[in-house]
């Protein structure tokens, strides 16, 4: 059994109207008074059309300043489409989304779809070979060509300090040329010449460390002096080619071989014995004569005179010391 309510209700006409339609029918003079009329606001039903925004009842608004909360052209591209179409992985054939990222920083996604290290690729990188960005390494060992190096080039003339004076930068940046004198530097000319009185550290005694001088003499003293000497010399300690003196052959030094260069003093005493020869004695008038028949002359052997038929004489000899005595009777 209905109850009083639901008795009531229905005995009521209802008319639902959107506040737009109700207020559209009451401007024509279409809506009766004895009705009952409830408009969206009441029936919980809101006051946009689907004529304005959902042109094509599909259930979703046709246009929005946001999406998901990121607003549009701003966060979300001009254009973007949004749909639940499900797209799969791009391929030579198709459009769609990237392969599954391989997590590296060495690979690339090559035109067949898969992850590969690029070929001939080098291992050097900028975080270290070139820090700034610019293009061109920091540094290195050995450049064959180079706009400039790193480190400069400093020349000081004379420990000078001004630039392009006495000073000279060069990093290769520019050319540069720099001339360097005897004057630049504080010398003198190879070509120059000195006097005596304008060397200081010189003396004619003999001093270590120091300048020969001669004197007003043109002596001075010294120890050792050694030299290639040239010439012949008056007077030296001794000399570059010995004597050498042979007793008969004699190859015993200092018994009939002596050797003498000067160092020091040496006497050789040469007998007739050592060098084997009899010792000598005096000369008679009979050891100083020719051979022939007359007075003062002595006879040969195969003189005629000389005969076993001649008479024979007494002879007598005699020497003495170094004197032969001959007697006739």
């Amino acid at each position: 059994m209905a109850t009083k309510t639901e008795t009531l209700l229905n005995a009521v006409k209802f008319n639902k109207l959107t506040r737009a339609q109700y207020d559209t029918a009451k401007a024509a003079g279409q809506i009766n008074e004895n009705e009952f009329y409830m408009t969206g606001e009441t029936l919980g039903e809101g006051d946009m059309l689907k004529s304005v925004y959902d042109k094509d009842n599909d259930g979703i608004v046709d246009n929005s300043k946001k999406v998901n909360g990121l607003t549009v052209e701003t966060a979300v591209p001009k254009n973007a489409k949004f749909t639940d179409t499900t797209y799969g992985v791009v391929s030579t054939s198709a459009n769609g989304l990237a392969p599954k990222l391989p997590g590296n920083t060495t690979t690339f996604l090559r035109g067949d779809g898969t992850w590969t290290a690029p070929s001939g690729q080098g291992d050097m990188t900028k975080a270290v070979y070139d820090t700034n960005g610019d293009g061109v390494v920091n540094k290195a060992d050995v450049a064959t060509s180079a706009n400039k190096v790193a480190s400069s080039l400093t020349v000081k003339l004379n420990s000078g300090t001004t630039e392009g004076t006495n000073l000279f930068t060069f990093n290769g940046s520019a050319v540069k040329s720099i001339n360097i004198t005897p004057s630049s530097i504080g010398a003198a000319a190879s070509s120059h010449s000195h006097i005596s009185t304008q060397i200081s550290d010189a003396t004619n005694a003999n001093t270590a460390n120091k300048i020969v001088k001669r004197d007003a003499s043109g002596n001075f003293s010294a120890g050792t002096i050694t030299a290639t000497l040239n010439g012949t010399a008056s007077n030296a300690s001794k000399v570059t080619n010995s004597l050498v003196v042979k007793l008969n052959n004699g190859a015993t030094e200092n018994t009939n071989m002596f050797t003498f260069n000067g160092s020091a003093a040496k006497s050789i005493n040469i007998t007739p014995s050592g060098i084997g020869a009899e010792p000598a004695f005096t000369k008679n008038t009979a050891f100083n004569k020719n051979f022939g028949t007359a007075a003062g002359t002595v006879c040969q052997g195969n003189d005629s005179r000389l005969s076993d038929a001649r008479r024979s004489s007494n002879i007598q000899m005699v020497l003495s010391g170094t004197n032969l005595w001959i007697a006739f009777s």
